[in-house]
């Protein structure tokens, strides 16, 4: 089953490492990092996770 991980580019260093810890345990997954966003992408960045989630469900 395919995975989308989505995080900004300013979200805490430690979130984003977990976000790579699990990248590389989900063979299936893709990480996506949004240029100048933080945490809350679906508030602040709806257009790019609808976009990334669209790209996943169409494969």
């Amino acid at each position: 089953m395919p995975v989308q991980l989505i995080c900004g580019e300013k979200t805490l260093d430690v979130v984003q490492l977990v976000m790579a810890g699990l990248h590389k345990r989900l063979p299936s997954s893709r990480i996506m990092k949004v240029e100048k966003a933080g945490h809350m992408l679906p508030m602040t960045h709806p257009k790019a996770v609808a976009e990334a989630l669209r790209n996943l469900w169409g494969d």
